[in-house]
């Protein structure tokens, strides 16, 4: 596998785990630490995928998200967006209804915290085959 993949994070412990896990596998990962950062290096990097995590502190990340979508060109038109958040209760469900709005405002996927590592290499892998496609 290979490919260039935005995180755009505040927090650096979540950043070094999910760093390490996506290096492991062989891609290359660049941070972005709010907003602004974030949509900048979007348009610079073309990431072949953008993680996204929901708890930008001073940031509605829906609204970054549907930032993102309506600044992505024909070359960013397929990059999916894997929205990253820790709302999600212990027994499955998304008691604060962030996935949904994750989702409706142009997420392709809501992923929980913790991060299961081996689920995020799977939607990686997945997702890096379908963007072969586009």
């Amino acid at each position: 596998m290979s490919g260039i993949i935005l995180y755009i994070e505040h927090n650096p412990e979540n950043v070094l785990l999910v760093r390490r896990a996506v290096e492991e596998i062989g891609l290359t990962v660049f941070c972005a630490f709010n907003e602004q950062e974030g949509l900048a290096r979007a348009e610079l990097l073309r990431p072949a995928i953008i993680l996204l995590g929901l708890d930008l502190p001073g940031s509605d990340a829906c609204q970054l998200a549907r930032k993102l979508r309506r600044r992505m060109d024909q070359m960013l038109l397929c990059v999916p967006i894997i929205a990253i958040s820790a709302h999600e209760t212990p027994g499955g469900g998304d008691r604060s209804g962030e996935a949904e709005r994750a989702i409706a405002a142009g997420c392709d996927i809501y992923l929980p915290r913790p991060v299961n590592i081996y689920r995020l290499w799977d939607l990686l892998e997945r997702f890096l085959a379908i963007r072969d496609f586009c």
